[in-house]
């Protein structure tokens, strides 16, 4: 019986290629999609800064304790090409949240964030939490306690498998308390993603600070009500940093790597036949 052997190789080897050059496609659309989403770190904004008061911090402002100055934590992966101008935007109790909106700092998408201690000059008790107002001693920073706040930087992962979750609108949910020792509103919280108590203020510096590797980093102020209004009864920097590459994903590299391997090992032993 006739065999045109040649043929059915060349057939064969034909679809073997298409298979190849279609697996390459495949695996540089994941590489590429990796990549990108690796490379477009999430950024911080502040939402409704339209009903905001703007403020500018005089000579009083004066905050120390922390391990870190502003102009130090702002250039944190260097390449800062702004100080700090002073001016901020802030929220109190009349234009936290407008017909409904709660108005505060957002987070675009999944990311890591380091909160960090940056001083305070203040006579109440004042602390902060960067997660869900626990107020339970395990992430806070204390203005009062001997080497706590000044001290701690708390690194958190929102909107990963790993961390917590980010709510559709993004507010992240940290926020101030205070015992009001001086002032008389003992317990009152200034939260980001809910109200702002009697007699406090939450504001955040009018700039969003760049650094070299494109990360966004801003600055928190707390007004606890002490009749200063100077924004510095305690300062706390937040920043982005990069969330490492999900464990999946270099599995499912080497995998596809792999299947392209014995792709081209077929291939190979259809053109020895």
């Amino acid at each position: 019986m006739y065999c045109n052997c040649d043929k059915i190789t060349q057939i064969r080897l034909d679809k073997l290629m298409k298979l190849d050059k279609k697996l390459a496609f495949v695996v540089g659309l994941i590489a590429v999609g990796g990549i990108s989403s690796l490379s477009q770190a999430a950024t911080l904004s502040v939402s409704g800064v339209d009903d905001a008061t703007p403020f500018t911090l005089g000579s009083s402002f004066n905050p120390s304790g922390g391990t870190l100055t502003i102009d130090e934590f702002i250039n944190l992966g260097g390449g800062a090409t702004e100080t700090f101008n002073n001016e901020i935007n802030f929220f109190d109790a009349s234009n936290k949240i407008v017909d409904g909106i709660v108005n505060g700092l957002t987070l675009s998408g999944p990311a890591a964030l380091r909160f960090t201690y940056l001083g305070t000059e203040a006579g109440n008790n004042n602390l902060f939490d960067p997660s869900e107002l626990t107020f339970n001693g395990e992430t806070i920073f204390d203005n009062k306690a001997t080497g706590s706040g000044a001290n701690q930087s708390v690194t958190l992962r929102f909107g990963t498998d790993d961390g917590l979750e980010l709510p559709l609108n993004g507010l992240l949910s940290f926020g101030f308390i205070t015992d009001g020792q001086y002032t008389g509103n003992d317990g009152a919280i200034a939260a980001n993603d809910d109200d702002v108590g009697p007699g406090l203020k939450l504001g955040f510096s009018s700039q969003i600070f760049t650094n070299a590797a494109g990360l966004d980093s801003i600055l928190v102020f707390l007004g606890d009500g002490a009749g200063d209004s100077d924004f510095d009864d305690m300062v706390i920097g937040i920043g982005v940093f990069p969330v490492p590459v999900p464990a999946a994903f270099p599995l499912l590299a080497t995998g596809l790597v792999a299947f392209g391997f014995l792709a081209r090992r077929r291939k190979a032993n259809a053109s020895k036949e």
